[in-house]
This record gives structure tokens, sequence and C-alpha cells, in this order.
């Protein structure tokens, strides 16, 4: 089977409340799907937060601006380990990192 055979795929991510569930561990599981090795125009991630937390939301918009540099970067350089925190690490100095370390903060045994 070719890769433009592949069925199209949803993924929902569901979340509730940023302190029981960190949005790092809802940024990596967003992450690691869309780095499947599958055709990205036929998959599509969800999240539904049903706290409407202002912090998941950041985190979801800053993880779609590493996803849409990042993932093709990695894809093209064959790296398989595709980590956000070294994208927020090379930011330093500015609001995103401060932003950065509360994400960290809330799932301390991220590294």
């Amino acid at each position: 089977m070719k890769k433009s055979d592949f069925p199209a795929l949803d993924v929902l991510i569901c979340t509730a409340d940023p302190y029981k569930e960190p949005p790092i561990r809802l940024v990596s599981t967003a992450l690691s799907v869309m780095a499947y090795d599958y055709q990205t125009e036929k998959i599509l991630v969800y999240v539904s937060d049903d706290g409407g937390s202002q912090l998941t939301l950041f985190a979801c918009m800053e993880a779609a601006k590493f996803a849409s540099h990042g993932l093709p970067f990695c894809r093209k350089m064959n790296i398989i380990d595709r980590s956000p925190e070294a994208y927020f690490a090379s930011i330093k100095g500015n609001w995103r990192f401060e932003a950065w370390i509360l994400l960290q903060l809330q799932c301390p045994n991220f590294k």
C-alpha cells in the first residue's frame, strides 16, 4: 500500500484541567501525532479543552508555531527526536521563554 492510499486520520485530544493534565504533555502528544510517518494532508489533530485554560491555549499556539517550522525540518534532516524544549530554549529573553518555564513547572519531570 502506498502512502497516498492511506485513509484520513482524525485525532482528538481531550483535556480539562491544566494542573492535572499539564499542557506540555498535551503539546508533546499533539507533536508526536503530527510527526507520524504519514501524509501530512491526511492527519488532523483536534484539541478539546473543557476547562478553557489560557495556558493550554497558549501552549497549543506555540506548538503550532514549532510544528510549522520544526517538523518539516526534522523530516528533511531525518531527525527522529522532535523536541519542543529545544525550540523554546532558543527564544530566551522574551515572554515565550517565561511561558515555557511555566509549562515546565506544570510537569517537573519533563526534560
